[in-house]
């Protein structure tokens, strides 16, 4: 029996709007980071992101699998990691997703030490897929859930 191992954010949690609502540039962007410790600090940025437009429907689908889910999401450096783990928590309470394990790491390299001949990863970065794989895991690079679903109905 396979499991799922899901990403956050730009997955199920839209990152990408909030920090760019909040400082009109994207994370990538931003030189340095120079905001990131007032995203978590100030404004609890995990904590109140959205939804992705299509987060509801890949939650709803992988539910509907009856396959052991559970969040592996990156929680950054030492630290904030506390805090960005914390707020990640109250973010999965909120949208009801509070009865799924989470794994945190601190580096998406980190996930791939999760890999199992009959895990699958859903993530939308090469850099968390590639090791993931390469390590004995299936990947999936998240783009949108329709694209997901039929790729892991082709792996399951």
């Amino acid at each position: 029996m396979s499991s799922i191992f899901l990403d956050m954010d730009g997955v199920i949690a839209n990152f990408d709007n909030s920090y760019r609502g909040i400082f009109g540039v994207n994370c990538r962007d931003d030189p340095k980071r120079k905001n990131w410790n007032t995203f978590i600090l100030e404004y609890n940025g995990f904590e109140n992101l959205d939804i992705m437009d299509d987060g509801a429907e890949l939650i709803e689908y992988l539910r509907n699998l009856k396959l052991p889910i559970t969040i592996l999401s990156c929680a950054g450096k030492l630290e904030t990691y506390a805090e960005v783990s914390h707020q990640k928590t109250v973010w999965l309470k909120k949208m009801g997703l509070d009865d799924l394990p989470r794994i945190f790491t601190h580096t998406k390299l980190d996930k791939s030490k999760h890999a199992t001949p009959t895990s699958i990863l859903i993530d939308d970065s090469v850099q968390c897929i590639e090791p993931f794989i390469k390590a004995g895991g299936k990947g999936i690079l998240h783009v949108n859930t329709i694209k997901t679903i039929e790729e892991l109905e082709q792996i399951i």
